[in-house]
């Protein structure tokens, strides 16, 4: 055996290096446990606004993608796509389901039309996070807010 001469090669040196990446190593669990707890607690609130749990994550990506993150707790947007599409990404006017659209009829969860997709810098998809991202887009420009837009749609069936 080779014997230990130098400093790198200690067992001090060696026991130190194993405490300083377990300290590591530790910290980042905390921070990834933190980090999952956070996700939870959205998802939970996402729902609790009225959103199916199953939706949350893409409703969450979308809304911080449109920075609106608190957008995705309103019940105020649950409501628009309850009444809209049933929570369904991939439905089209009158109900079908066709993930695979692209004419321009009402699709999504939102209910664009081909044109309102374009107006809001979008092209018809039947992701639910992109979907989310451009229905924030347009009910801000338009109504300003989840509630005006729901007030809009309850005087005119639309919106």
């Amino acid at each position: 055996h080779k014997k230990l001469t130098g400093k790198k090669e200690s067992l001090d040196y060696e026991v130190a290096r194993t405490k300083k990446w377990k300290k590591i190593y530790n910290k980042e669990k905390r921070k990834n446990i933190t980090i999952k707890k956070a996700k939870k607690i959205r998802i939970n609130r996402c729902v609790k606004a009225g959103f199916p749990r199953n939706l949350c994550p893409a409703i969450i990506q979308g809304a911080k993608q449109a920075r609106r993150m608190r957008w995705a707790f309103n019940p105020s947007m649950a409501w628009i796509v309850k009444h809209e599409s049933g929570f369904r990404p991939c439905v089209r006017n009158g109900g079908v389901i066709d993930c695979n659209y692209t004419g321009d009829r009402a699709y999504g969860l939102f209910q664009f039309l081909g044109s309102t997709w374009a107006g809001v810098g979008c092209r018809i998809t039947s992701n639910p996070v992109v979907q989310t991202r451009c229905g924030i887009r347009y009910i801000k420009r338009r109504y300003h807010s989840p509630a005006g837009a729901v007030a809009f749609w309850q005087s005119h069936n639309w919106y």
